[in-house]
């Protein structure tokens, strides 16, 4: 699957294997860097690999 430079949650959850439940309570937490648009959330795809890294340290 090709992601492009914003995800949204449910493209996040795909990119970083995980559920989109767990995205949205990691961006809840600020865990996880992304904008709210109105009632939906974009990630860069940079900041899902930070997110990764920071993980993996």
């Amino acid at each position: 699957m090709e992601y492009g430079t914003w995800l949204t949650t449910d493209e996040a959850a795909s990119y970083l294997r995980c559920s989109p439940s767990h995205v949205r309570r990691e961006l809840r937490r600020k865990n996880l860097q992304g904008v709210l648009l109105g009632q939906t959330y974009r990630i860069r795809r940079e900041w899902a690999d930070e997110y990764l890294e920071g993980l993996a340290a």
